[in-house]
């Protein structure tokens, strides 16, 4: 199948310290105080679509993580509702997820070590508690990984502004050649003594012949399954900046590709006042400048750190849901 590449955007988030766009990247998570071993996990609140949890004693290795690249349809508008979502609408929402045909075709399990035997899923340490084993089927869900994927976990250490933890590397035909995705799972301390696990989404790829909303579909999932097993937030370098020029398939448009799932950032007054209308200069989130003026951001709009919150009835879920209703609901 062949997308245009307002099917399957590139280049959501930047490198930096590099000239070159699709090198290991090193923008990841500011100001956030990490535990000292940094590998993650949550606790579940459910078991998702029926899948064990099996413990098991093995951990990763040491590497550098990278950040990402590339999904869902320009032409769709931002939308933001104020409507809180509650786990009743989430249900109906990892139902659609789940019935939609890139989920049948590309997120069933199947994925393979680096010596081409099945991968059997990942290891994550609960926060206060024991060691759960993810299966296969759960891990490409919570990582975005799709069939036929060669995929390998490594701890790295904190470095420059990314988070110590574990990264899920994935290789696969759907993203371009040489390169890979990776996730980082990390533990978070929110305020002093409160710790939380959160995913970071380093690096996404994906070639401009991927099937039409498989990155749509794909992060449904997974701040679905991250929700069920207890994670407080994904994170990510959303780059680029306005006017967007969605003819240019080497543009950067994750700053207007990510807040329709429901990511949010901070403003500041500066950016604001740039804005003619003396209502706007108080606005104090990307997604309250989207609620007021959605045709400013996508041409003043510029690159950040964004968070999904991945709390019941946080904004975030209230914005993804919604789009995912309007995008996928004609399948």
């Amino acid at each position: 199948m062949t997308t245009t590449p307002t099917d399957a955007l590139h280049s959501l988030c930047a490198p930096t310290g590099s000239s070159q766009k699709f090198n290991i990247l090193d923008r990841l998570l500011s100001c956030l105080a990490l535990s000292s071993i940094g590998i993650v996990a949550a606790c579940v609140r459910a078991v998702t679509a029926g899948r064990l949890f099996r413990p098991s004693p093995h951990t990763a290795g040491t590497r550098r993580a990278g950040l990402v690249a590339n999904f869902t349809n320009a032409n769709t508008p931002i939308m933001t509702s104020d409507v809180r979502c509650d786990e009743q609408d989430i249900q109906k929402i990892e139902a659609l997820l789940l019935a939609h045909d890139i989920a049948r075709n590309y997120f069933r399990g199947e994925l393979y070590d680096w010596m081409g035997n099945s991968f059997d899923g990942v290891l994550l340490e609960l926060k206060g508690g024991s060691p759960v084993k993810l299966d296969a089927e759960i891990t490409a869900r919570l990582f975005m990984i799709p069939d036929k994927s060669t995929v390998w976990a490594l701890k790295v250490n904190e470095h420059g502004n990314a988070p110590a933890g574990m990264n899920i590397y994935s290789t696969n035909p759907i993203i371009p050649d040489d390169e890979q995705n990776s996730i980082t799972v990390f533990r978070l301390e929110k305020t002093p003594g409160d710790w939380c696990d959160a995913l970071f989404i380093g690096r996404t790829m994906l070639r401009t012949d991927a099937p039409s909303r498989f990155g749509t579909v794909a992060f449904g999932l997974m701040a679905v399954t991250a929700y069920r097993l207890g994670f407080d937030q994904i994170g990510l370098y959303a780059a680029g900046r306005g006017p967007l020029r969605p003819a240019d398939p080497d543009a950067y448009i994750g700053y207007f590709v990510w807040p329709k799932f429901g990511f949010d950032a901070p403003v500041d007054v500066a950016e604001m006042s740039r804005h003619p209308a003396h209502s706007m200069h108080g606005l104090r989130t990307v997604q309250d400048v989207i609620a007021c003026a959605p045709e400013w951001w996508t041409d003043h709009g510029s690159a950040r750190h964004m968070q999904f919150d991945l709390r019941p009835h946080s904004r975030s879920w209230s914005i993804l849901i919604n789009y995912l209703w309007t995008t996928l609901t004609d399948f």
